[in-house]
């Protein structure tokens, strides 16, 4: 008998804490972070009820586990695609079973997570007027991201903002 399955989870919801960030014993990264999502609809006599669900989710990637430490935040909107999984949870004084915890799993090449909005406060999220991007050959995205974040152009390596293609149709 050969069956098509999937165990697949997509989720568009924020985050209720900042994420915890962890090293395992063979020195790969890996971040934890509960996502909630709301669920609205009106009954039959119009009035609107909601329900709000918590979803633990798991990055085991190095890479992405990186990024979660680096720009995920409490209060960040995030799309997240990836695996169900049931861990059991044991109570360590007792060594019995309490319950199975449902988490999302990130990991491999099925694994998504895009975050969605910028977690930073909104007097953050321009570049003040000391900021002197404009005279930079380089395109403004990538040098507010550069400034705010420390990614795309490191003063500090070799790469000189001049060998950067503006030609290339994503980058302008």
């Amino acid at each position: 008998m050969n069956e098509t399955t999937l165990n697949r989870a997509t989720i568009i919801g924020r985050l209720i804490h900042d994420p915890t960030i962890k090293q395992t014993l063979a020195g790969k990264t890996t971040a934890s972070f509960v996502v909630t999502t709301t669920s609205e609809w009106r009954d039959r006599s119009g009035n609107k009820s909601t329900k709000t669900f918590a979803h633990r989710v798991m990055v085991y990637e190095n890479e992405s586990a990186k990024f979660v430490s680096r720009r995920v935040r409490k209060g960040s909107r995030v799309y997240i695609e990836g695996e169900i999984q049931l861990r059991r949870w044991i109570n360590s004084q007792t060594g019995q079973e309490e319950n199975l915890v449902p988490e999302i799993i990130l990991s491999g090449f099925n694994a998504r997570l895009f975050l969605l909005d910028d977690p930073l406060p909104e007097a953050q999220t321009e570049p003040s007027a000391d900021d002197d991007l404009g005279d930079s050959p380089v395109p403004l995205s990538i040098a507010r991201s550069a400034a705010r974040y420390g990614d795309g152009i490191d003063n500090e390596s070799d790469q000189e903002p001049s060998k950067i293609d503006p030609t290339i149709p994503f980058l302008g």
